[in-house]
């Protein structure tokens, strides 16, 4: 795969690997940011390739990411997120697909929230009780994240809405827009961590609003 200027612009949206994928060579051509190749970096670690190494055009050894990727995946939460869903630094949008009379489609974007992100799933030592991490910044820039149980995606999901507002979440849409809220919260395809036990459900709950 070619990574050229419009596909770097676009790397948060775009699938770059295989499935099952276990090895991969990154060359380096051309003048790319660093800023990009971390990306590249995080998108594979949160592939689950096991080596990836950057090289030069003529195969000189530039850097082995394989070492980091443990690393990037919990520092780095994963944005890869359902079908017809974009987060990006202004909110969490969902992508309505309608049809025009001439058969063609239109996308409508719909603005789901402000940026919330789902950067892990966990449950308890019975593999229940299963909780989404959730994290946001407040109106104020400050960090908060919050193991919701999944239990809470019931219903209209108000009382998840108002949690979410009361602890500084700039934004988040009320129907009919909210049934894409739960859709986001509960479909999360790769997220850094699936972890087991309470006492890793317990230090997940440090901070949970209330």
């Amino acid at each position: 795969m070619v990574l050229g200027p419009d596909e770097l612009a676009d790397l948060d949206n775009l699938t770059i690997i295989r499935p099952d994928t276990l090895y991969v060579r990154v060359f380096r051509t051309g003048d790319i940011r660093e800023e990009d190749l971390l990306k590249i970096a995080v998108k594979l670690a949160h592939a689950d390739v096991q080596m990836a190494r950057l090289m030069r055009p003529d195969s000189e050894l530039l850097e082995d990411w394989s070492g980091q990727f443990a690393r990037l995946r919990q520092e780095r939460p994963s944005d890869i997120l359902p079908d017809n869903f974009r987060l990006d630094e202004e909110a969490l949008w969902f992508d309505k697909l309608t049809e025009r009379r001439d058969g063609e489609s239109d996308i409508q974007p719909q603005r789901i929230s402000s940026p919330l992100r789902v950067t892990a799933i966990t449950c308890d030592s019975h593999d229940g009780s299963y909780v989404r991490l959730l994290e946001w910044h407040t109106t104020t820039g400050q960090l908060r994240r919050w193991a919701m149980p999944i239990a809470m995606l019931s219903g209209n999901g108000e009382e998840m809405r108002r949690i979410l507002l009361e602890n500084g979440l700039t934004y988040i849409s009320t129907p009919p827009a909210q049934p894409a809220v739960r859709v986001h919260l509960a479909v999360t395809p790769r997220t850094p961590g699936h972890q087991r036990g309470e006492n890793r459900l317990a230090q997940w709950r440090v901070r949970a609003p209330g």
